[in-house]
């Protein structure tokens, strides 16, 4: 219980940029705020629909169909490459324990049609400045 005592000490701040609706993955706007986020150098927690039978390619996750998803598997966003020959024009750079490997791409165009949610954390503000 110390841990979490000191963890809420530490007066972080929950940002959402989508609110948890696994009937929609992210819009255009809240691609660019992930974006904009990993820039300043934040990570940010995302929720997806996570293919069933997961398919890499050079470290990339590839598409899946609705039909092939299932609701419930979470990554942290830790980078991103804008590349216009990946789906969606890119990939973020994913921490992902599920694959036996510390990261992966996860292409701009997956988080557009899966992810459910998506918020980072930071210091709040101290009082005074």
């Amino acid at each position: 219980m110390s841990g979490a005592r000191e963890t809420a000490k530490a007066g972080l701040r929950l940002h959402w940029i989508k609110p948890w609706d696994v009937t929609t993955g992210l819009t255009a706007p809240q691609l660019r705020e992930i974006k904009r986020v990993l820039a300043r150098g934040w990570p940010v927690c995302g929720g997806l629909r996570w293919p069933k039978r997961e398919h890499w390619r050079r470290d990339v996750l590839q598409m899946a169909s609705a039909d092939e998803v299932f609701d419930g598997h979470s990554v942290l966003l830790v980078g991103f490459a804008d590349n216009l020959a990946e789906p969606g024009g890119g990939d973020f750079l994913i921490r992902n324990s599920a694959t036996g490997t510390d990261q992966g791409g996860l292409p701009y165009e997956y988080a557009l049609r899966f992810m459910n949610d998506a918020a980072w954390i930071e210091p709040a503000p101290k009082q005074g400045t």
